[in-house]
Parts: C-alpha cells; sequence; structure tokens
C-alpha cells in the first residue's frame, strides 16, 4: 500500500535567545522530515539538527544510535521554503544562525494511512490506557514500506520484529497488507537468527489465522518448509545441537537480545539450547496445520510426530520438576546445563511445551516468583503471550502495570517516563546504550491487551469464529474495540 506524507505541526516553538537558537518540539516522535518557510534579509546558512532527546534542554544530535541528525541549509535572500530529502526519527529539531523567525516550520512524517477509529481502549488503569496509546501510536508511525527494526540506524526486516509488529497492528488496525508484504520479503531474505527462520512459520500461520487467506501459504509452502532444520540434523532424541550453525545456514542462537538481557543464561554450556528447540517445536506445530489447510495429509503427519517426539525429548531431558522450571539446555555430554533463566520456562510455556494442568500450573509457579521482568522489550512479548495462553493472566497484567521507573527497570512505565513516544529498542539505556526511540519491537502491550486481558483471538481463520476470554487482572473495569477482516470486536466489563 502506498506511503504517504502527513503534515504535522509543531506543539510548540521558541526562541533560546541566549543560545541564537529556534526550538522546535513536534510533541511525539514521527519518521520523517521538516519543512521551513522563511522570509531571509540576506543570503545565509543555517544549521539544522534534529533528535530524539533531549540534553541539558539542547537537542541530542548526536544520537545514541551514532547518528549525527545535523545539515547545513542555504538560504537565498527573501522567501525560502525548503524541505529536507532524508528520513529521519526524531521529536526535536533546534535551528541556529536563522537571520529572521520562521514564517512556518512543519513537520513530515512519512507513513501508511491510518484509521484513528477502527480501535480503541480505555480501563481504570490510567497507566495501562497510556500504555495503549503509546503502543497504537508506535504501529501507526513506523507503519512505512516494510516492518524494520527501527529506521534511525539499520532499517532491515527481521522476524523476531515482524511477528511483534504485526499482532500489534492487528490489535489497532484492519489493514493486513503491510504484514504480508512483510512476510513474503523475509521468506526470501532470511536474518541470521536460528531462531528467526522458524519465526517465518509462525508469521504465516498468524497471517492465515487473522485474514482468512490461503494464498501466502499456498505460494510460499515449500519456503516454509525449508525455514525447518532437516530432521537428520537433529542428533540427540530429536533435539538441535550446535552443529545447525555449521549445517543450518544460521549464524547463532539469539535467545534473546541484547546478551546482557539473556537473564544469564546458560548459552555457551548448552550444546542443545531449550529456547531453539522451543521454538522448533512451535514451528513445526503451525506447520503440520498449514500443511492441513493445504490438503498435504503425509506433510501433516510427518510433522506431527516429529512434533510429539520433540516436545517428549524437550520435557523428559530438560524439564526438572522439582524446579517446576526449565534448565536451559543440554551440555555436550547430555547433562542439564544448570541454570533455570526465566527466558526457557518463558518460551516453554509459550510454545505450549507442557503435559497437563499440573506441570503448566508449576511453569507459571516458577515465573511468578521471578516477581518481574528479566528479558529484554522483545523477549518479554513471549513472556506475556505465554501467560496470557496458558491462564495466568493475572500476574501478566501485574507485570504489564509495573510501576517501577528507576534506571535500570524493565517497564513501559519507565519507556514513558524517558519521554518515549515510540516504543523503545531496549528498556532503557542502561540495557543497551545505542538504543533508539522509535523501535516496534517493543510494542507487545498492543497485541497483549487485545489477545491477553480481552482474550480475542480467531479460533478459525478470518475470525469465522473467535474467542473471548476476560483475564482482567486488578482492572476495576475496561473496555476495547478491536478490528478484525469481519468488522470490529467490542468487549467491555
Amino acid at each position: 500500500e502506498p506511503v504517504n506524507r502527513y503534515v504535522i505541526s509543531p506543539r510548540r516553538t521558541g526562541d533560546l535567545k541566549e543560545e541564537g537558537v529556534f526550538f522546535v518540539d513536534f510533541g511525539k516522535e514521527l519518521i520523517g522530515g521538516i519543512g521551513l518557510e522563511i522570509d531571509a534579509p540576506e543570503a545565509a546558512e543555517i544549521i539544522v539538527r534534529f533528535g530524539e532527546e533531549l540534553e541539558n534542554g539542547r537537542v541530542r544530535y548526536r544520537m545514541r544510535t551514532g547518528n549525527c541528525y545535523e545539515e547545513t541549509w542555504r538560504l537565498k535572500s527573501g522567501r525560502n521554503r525548503l524541505e529536507n530529502t532524508g528520513m529521519k526519527t526524531f521529536r526535536y529539531v533546534e535551528l541556529l544562525n536563522l537571520p529572521a523567525s520562521p514564517a512556518r516550520i512543519w513537520g513530515t512524517a512519512i507513513r501508511q494511512e491510518f484509521d484513528e477509529t477502527a480501535s480503541c481502549f480505555e480501563s481504570s488503569s490510567t497507566l495501562l490506557n497510556r500504555i495503549y496509546d503509546f503502543t497504537k501510536y508506535t504501529v501507526k508511525a513506523t507503519n512505512q514500506d516494510l516492518y524494520v527494526d527501527s529506521q534511525s540506524r539499520e532499517r532491515g526486516a527481521y522476524e523476531g520484529d515482524a511477528l511483534i509488529n504485526m499482532l500489534s497492528a492487528y490489535a489497532v488496525e484492519d489493514r493486513y497488507a503491510l504484514a504480508r508484504f512483510t512476510a513474503l520479503y523475509l521468506n526470501t531474505h532470511r536474518t541470521w537468527p536460528a531462531e528467526y527462520a522458524l519465526i517465518s512459520i509462525l508469521i504465516a500461520w498468524e497471517d492465515y489465522l487473522y485474514t482468512g487467506d490461503a494464498s501466502l501459504l499456498r505460494s510460499d509452502y515449500e519456503l516454509l518448509q525449508g525455514k525447518l532444520f532437516p530432521e537428520e540434523y537433529a542428533d540427540c532424541r530429536g533435539l538441535y545441537g550446535r552443529g545447525i550453525l555449521q549445517k543450518g545456514n544460521v549464524n547463532a542462537v539469539l535467545v534473546d537480545w541484547p546478551a546482557s538481557e539473556r537473564d544469564g543464561y546458560a548459552w555457551e554450556e548448552s550444546e542443545y539450547n531449550t529456547v531453539l528447540n522451543c521454538m522448533v517445536y512451535k514451528a513445526l506445530r503451525c506447520l503440520s496445520q498449514i500443511a492441513q489447510v493445504l490438503n498435504k495429509t503425509e506433510d501433516m503427519q510427518r510433522m506431527e510426530r516429529r512434533a510429539d517426539e520433540l516436545k517428549a525429548s524437550l520435557i523428559s531431558l530438560l524439564y526438572a520438576p522439582e524446579q517446576g522450571a526449565f534448565y536451559d539446555g543440554l551440555c555436550a555430554d547430555r547433562t542439564p546445563a544448570r541454570h533455570f533463566s526465566q527466558h526457557a520456562s518463558a518460551f516453554a510455556l509459550y510454545c505450549g511445551v507442557y503435559e497437563g494442568d499440573e506441570m503448566r500450573r508449576a511453569l507459571i509457579s516458577f515465573l511468578k516468583k521471578q516477581g518481574k521482568i528479566k528479558m529484554s522489550v522483545y523477549g518479554a512479548f513471549y513472556l506475556l503471550e505465554g501467560l496470557y495462553a496458558a491462564g495466568a493472566g493475572d500476574y501478566a497484567a501485574e507485570l504489564l502495570l509495573q510501576e517501577d521507573t528507576a534506571d535500570g527497570a524493565r517497564t513501559w512505565a519507565y519507556m514513558l517516563e524517558k519521554g518515549a513516544t515510540i516504543t523503545t529498542e531496549a528498556w532503557n539505556p542502561t540495557n543497551k546504550p545505542n538504543m533508539t526511540f522509535s523501535h516496534p519491537w517493543g510494542s507487545a502491550p498492543a497485541s497483549q491487551i487485545v489477545r491477553g486481558i480481552f482474550g480475542i483471538r480467531p479460533l478459525e481463520p478470518g475470525f469465522g469464529r473467535f474467542q473471548v476470554w476476560i483475564q482482567a487482572g486488578t482492572l476495576q473495569k475496561a473496555s476495547v474495540t478491536a478490528p478484525t477482516v469481519k468488522g470490529p470486536i467490542c468487549v467491555s466489563f
């Protein structure tokens, strides 16, 4: 769908006379550029600086990301109308050496059309209302021509980012082309993490569930099959080890990013990584369902068999009943790596690697004992999604609504406290000093409010049937309008 240019008026402007600077605050971060009209008494050169943050009252144009957002513009004598040609991520602008006050200044947001009325949410929690608006605006502002990790620096499409982004978008808008196009692109532009190849299969299945259109499944079925690691590479009762890094055209097992957010994961010791193998299991389940849709019965049965075997091995080799948790992995000698990260059990819960209510409750209990998120903004999606799907909505809501804003806090409240208006790349600069303030992989609350608190999920492709499963947590009241391909679903309690 086309990307358009939208004029954005400044929230506030003013002269910093002691500095000789004209300051502009657009109120929210935008992705695009600015325009300027000015009557110059003579030719002049001005300096224009853009930034996501302020530093001592001035625009931080040498950004944490390494970008230097400074330009020199040349004015002619008389009326000038100028616009920058690049695409930047910024909220604040300052102009230096202006020969006169601007006649007009505006922002230009580059994004796709967005219908604000397609979705809404309100609750008894002021913080949750702010988080919803925050993540909804994130989707709106970052809808360009492809889901990317951020327009500030890398501008690359990644499968892990895209899964979170698409589910956030499905929660707040009824437009599906951008998610579909990103899925098609990634199916032929695979990225480096081992888990991300598998996530392409999850993306394709969610696309089908939400749209009811199987054309992606049909056109890219062979590509999706190729995302799975060959069965012969599984050399420990169906588990995949580090050998896939040499054989499987992937660079590394990610677990989480940045590496400082892995909760002490026994990454080096784990020859057979729990998170990776849980994701293999979920990908096998999704691909078996895709095969069923396409009437490929033999493929479906083969995937089901592999999934059943892998699940049994994960539980028998990596689950510790006395802890109610999964080890991070198996060592080369096939003994457990004796560490229980939040990630190992959270991904197991998300992927459905458990048998019966007793084991489900044990995993939830282990995660509750953690008391807080110990994962990145990326990993937090899997934690919340798994908790809500397993019926642990009270604890999931507790994590969503944590109010800690101290330096280093892993909360959406902290993001807001830092002045972010698009979700950030990391929880805070302490965890990732070069983080951006324009990274939609941090937008998990958008999907978790709709899919989690209200439990609105398709049970049949295209919402032929759907569920509503309210897990209110501490909320006294809430209402939501969630868009679907068949029209809005409105729920309140």
